[in-house]
């Protein structure tokens, strides 16, 4: 079976990570991304060579050649569009981790980012700030009230004492459970810290 064209590859890895959870950001593909930057230089440098250099005109050329030209470019279009969605979706995976994680991302996102990736999210987190900073407000907080304000989550790792809005001040070991405001826990379930169990309206 003939290998998948990076193209390809690319749409497939965002397929799959929307489909997961665990990891929503796969490891960043420098290899697919290479493929097809070289394989649109390849194309480009066959346009050129259809159109003597870039010298001659379309109109004067072989029908034959006419066609190539069109097929050619349509494939450089194709593999832009492939590649700037890839990238469009890792960031806004990563913009709305920023929002529902807060600025300390997963490290099974955080070690699948890409350098330049790792760039944006230190300078999207630092505008995040600034305009809570700026506005007094958080976009996190939900306007409207949860539907349960109560879960009962269990701790997966040991986060020691961890200060809450509603409930003061909780020790939370590994393998412990307990009762909480969702609006409390929220930023630790989505970091995978701890695991929302059950739900309840009041404690």
């Amino acid at each position: 079976m003939a290998e998948a064209s990076p193209a390809r590859r690319l749409l497939e890895q965002i397929e799959r990570s929307s489909r997961n959870a665990e990891e929503p950001i796969g490891e960043f593909s420098d290899e697919a991304m290479s493929q097809l930057k070289a394989e649109c230089a390849k194309l480009y440098s066959e346009v050129l060579r259809l159109m003597d250099g870039g010298d001659a005109r379309v109109a004067d050329l072989p029908d034959a050649t006419k066609a190539s030209l069109v097929v050619h470019h349509q494939r450089v279009l194709r593999n832009k569009e492939c590649a700037l969605f890839y990238l469009r979706e890792r960031l806004e995976v990563l913009t709305r981790l920023r929002c529902e994680a807060g600025s300390n991302l997963p490290r099974n996102v955080r070690r699948h980012c890409s350098p330049q990736e790792s760039q944006f999210n230190a300078a999207y987190d630092q505008l995040y700030q600034d305009f809570c900073r700026a506005s007094r407000l958080d976009p996190r907080d939900s306007l409207k009230p949860p539907r349960d304000l109560y879960v009962e989550v269990r701790c997966n790792v040991d986060c020691g004492d961890v200060q809450t809005k509603h409930s003061g001040t909780v020790r939370m070991d590994k393998g412990t459970s307990h009762f909480l405001r969702r609006a409390d826990v929220e930023q630790l379930i989505a970091q995978g810290l701890v695991t929302h169990v059950t739900t309840g309206v009041a404690p």
